[in-house]
């Protein structure tokens, strides 16, 4: 079955022919993109690219999404003093589930928030809180993001290094933590204030 595919900017198959478009940043600068695979037999993933063909971009991206659709995973729902986070994980394509409107809409509804943010920071792992959360849930979301992101980079598994505020299932900017420091937080305030 083929499957949308979550990859960073700085994914080798973007300078060959893999049929990709940019989710986060710009054609010129993109920061995350989708490509599209499936699993092989021995359970790697094969890319779409120009040379093995599709058909229509519309078809492939209809079909790749339709799959993601039904592909299942849950959210489990982590308390620290008071505050709600969400953690999706175990499974290849649980940070694509980002992709789908309906999961996210799950989320928002989990964590009665408007607006979220969300960490994908490697294939498998799916973080989510109210943007609007406490200190001690953005602190736990932030050092969580961070850890699984550079553990991520020493086996080439990352995907995106920054935070991501959803609003409605769609993307409303990104921002960055750095090493969780001080400061973070105060990004993560100005943000919410406009």
């Amino acid at each position: 079955m083929l499957f949308p595919v979550l990859k960073p900017a700085t994914w080798a198959g973007l300078h060959s022919d893999a049929r990709v478009h940019v989710w986060i940043g710009s054609p010129r600068q993109p920061s995350v993109v989708v490509a599209y695979a499936w699993h092989d037999a021995d359970e790697r993933l094969r890319y779409v690219t120009t040379a093995n063909g599709y058909g229509r971009s519309d078809d492939l991206v209809r079909e790749a999404f339709h799959n993601l659709e039904h592909y299942t995973t849950e959210f489990e729902l982590v308390e620290a003093d008071g505050d709600r986070m969400l953690v999706s994980a175990g499974k290849p394509l649980t940070a694509e589930r980002v992709l789908c409107e309906s999961h996210m809409q799950t989320a928002h509804e989990k964590l009665d928030a408007d607006e979220l943010v969300v960490a994908v920071p490697h294939r498998g792992l799916l973080l989510a809180c109210a943007r609007d959360g406490g200190e001690q849930v953005r602190r736990t979301m932030a050092a969580l993001h961070r850890e699984a992101y550079d553990e991520a980079v020493t086996t080439g598994d990352e995907i995106f290094d920054q935070l991501i505020v959803l609003r409605e299932g769609a993307v409303a900017e990104t921002f960055g933590v750095g090493r969780v420091g001080g400061d973070y937080l105060e990004r993560w305030d100005r943000g919410i204030s406009g």
